[in-house]
């Protein structure tokens, strides 16, 4: 959603997998910080930096958005304005993936996942290993967002 065009909207708790069921018991009460479960923790990491980058990132902010490589199992779209580029993949399979990034209409060059640090080089037909239910924001190395 922090990626897509538009506002985002993250209901209560969706930022830490809040556990819930149905109508009266929606949504439990929101954990302390210090009370969540690792993978919460990881949750929420991730959501604020995501958060960070979508201010952060004109193409984010916003950008138009291409889709370019679209399966069951992923999805990659590529988001851009005169100030500034981004891709994003997502992998929703139980199983690693590569995803092909053809047909780019952007720059080829260095870019580093804005999640984890690592660095990419993207070129026409370049394919970008995903680990099983994972995302990266793909950014041009020396983004100031990085």
């Amino acid at each position: 959603m922090l990626t897509l065009p538009g506002l985002p909207v993250v209901y209560y708790g969706d930022e830490v997998g809040l556990a819930g069921g149905q109508d009266p018991d929606c949504r439990r009460v929101m954990p302390a910080r210090d009370e969540l479960s690792e993978p919460q923790a990881r949750l929420l990491a991730t959501a604020r930096r995501l958060g960070t980058l979508r201010r952060c990132s004109p193409a984010l902010l916003r950008g138009s958005r291409r889709a370019v490589a679209v399966t069951g199992d992923t999805y990659a779209f590529e988001r851009a304005t005169p100030a500034g580029s981004a891709r994003w993949c997502w992998c929703r399979g139980q199983e690693g993936r590569e995803v092909a990034l053809k047909d780019l209409s952007l720059q080829p060059g260095e870019y580093v996942d804005a999640l984890t640090g690592e660095a990419f080089t993207l070129a026409p037909a370049t394919s970008v290993t995903m680990a099983p239910r994972s995302q990266r924001v793909l950014l041009p190395a020396g983004d100031p967002c990085l």
